[in-house]
């Protein structure tokens, strides 16, 4: 078992899985699902989506830190498995333009610190087909360069746990990563998180 507030992130790229794994892995473990933005700052993203990056960026940090609110309150009581945090962040907004945030620490921002980040990624061919059966895109989904650049910065970050999952199942890629958090050198098996 793992503890009851383990905070886990799970980042990628569109197209990669991570809200339909996050989703099985928070039933899983029963943690709770949360998705950034939400809510108000989800619903009123379309507001920036055309702007700058360094509005864009300013946005979605504003964003960040109501949603790490949220999650410390969650925390409380129970795990948090959230679908996007602070990489997706750096990573999106550094390909569009904002290059300065490569010199400017993810936690300058005040949010708390996930225990686990796992980072999800595809083939391009894999992820084109997922998102082409996907509702609601973006013409930025189908940007496959840019979506490659992204994907190019996500692994420069070196503290989280990687996994393709290109020709794995759902099943596969959950036991995977649930096997990946239990070893994770942060954690013990018998559910206790060693902070």
């Amino acid at each position: 078992m793992l503890s009851n507030n383990i905070f886990i992130v799970i980042e990628g790229i569109d197209g990669a899985g991570k809200t339909t794994i996050s989703k099985l892995l928070s039933e899983k473990i029963s943690a709770c699902f949360y998705k950034t933005p939400s809510g108000f700052w989800l619903k009123h993203r379309h507001l920036v989506e055309n702007k700058s990056s360094l509005i864009r960026f300013l946005y979605y940090s504003i964003a960040l830190i109501d949603s790490s609110r949220k999650i410390s309150k969650i925390l409380k009581n129970k795990a948090v498995i959230c679908d996007r945090y602070i990489y997706s962040t750096w990573a999106y907004h550094i390909a569009y333009g904002c290059r300065f945030l490569k010199y400017i620490p993810f936690y300058i921002l005040p949010i708390i610190t996930p225990d686990v980040i796992c980072y999800l990624y595809v083939s391009k061919e894999e992820r084109l087909k997922r998102i082409i059966n996907r509702e609601n895109n973006t013409n930025k989904d189908f940007d496959s360069a840019a979506l490659e650049k992204i994907h190019n910065i996500f692994m420069e970050y070196k503290d989280m746990i990687v996994i393709d999952t290109t020709n794995l199942s759902k099943e596969e890629v959950i036991e995977i990563l649930y096997s990946a958090i239990i070893i994770h050198k942060k954690y013990v098996i018998s559910g206790k998180y060693e902070r």
